[in-house]
């Protein structure tokens, strides 16, 4: 839970005392080296993340996502379903779901793994864009989602569901 105070707040929990004035200090120092803090002040943990130390910076791990399923898709081909498919990008690097032919609520049920810098791969979140597979022609968009992983640095595990941007959403 985030602090609506204007408190310095470590992931959400106020600090109290003397500690709010050593972690006023702290991001005195961290402003001074991250000069692109101040732009970060909308994200519910900016400061926490500016003051991530340098041991949780390099951790490694993977992230695993499951992809669920989809509803409310737009149809694109003539008989009014699609034949969606998704890309999930997470860090720059993307893996691609199958294709559920004539559906507008396609369920996948699968997994994908990424390996790396834990703080890299849930910092820009996973970007999830949901496409109707053609074979003569351009792959339709059928919309995209944004799914907000900063989550993850405080839970070990997490259900989201997004809405996509055209149509519909996706779990």
């Amino acid at each position: 839970p985030s602090s609506s105070s204007s408190s310095p707040c470590c992931l959400g929990v106020p600090l109290p005392g003397k500690a709010t004035a050593l972690a006023d200090a702290a991001l005195t120092a961290a402003s001074a080296a991250l000069p692109c803090l101040a732009s970060l002040s909308f994200h519910p943990r900016a400061r926490a993340l500016a003051l991530a130390t340098a041991r949780e910076r390099e951790e490694r791990g993977h992230v695993t996502v499951t992809l669920l399923s989809a509803e409310g898709l737009k149809a694109a081909d003539r008989g009014g379903t699609s034949d969606p498919y998704a890309v999930l990008d997470l860090a720059a690097s993307k893996r691609r779901s199958s294709v559920v032919k004539k559906s507008l609520a396609p369920e996948w049920d699968e997994t994908f793994s990424w390996n790396g810098v834990l703080f890299d791969l849930l910092q820009d979140g996973l970007v999830v864009s949901l496409f109707d597979r053609d074979k003569a022609s351009r792959d339709d968009c059928l919309g995209m989602a944004l799914v907000p992983l900063d989550e993850l640095l405080e839970r070990r595990e997490a259900c989201f569901t997004a809405p996509l941007s055209l149509q519909g959403s996706v779990k």
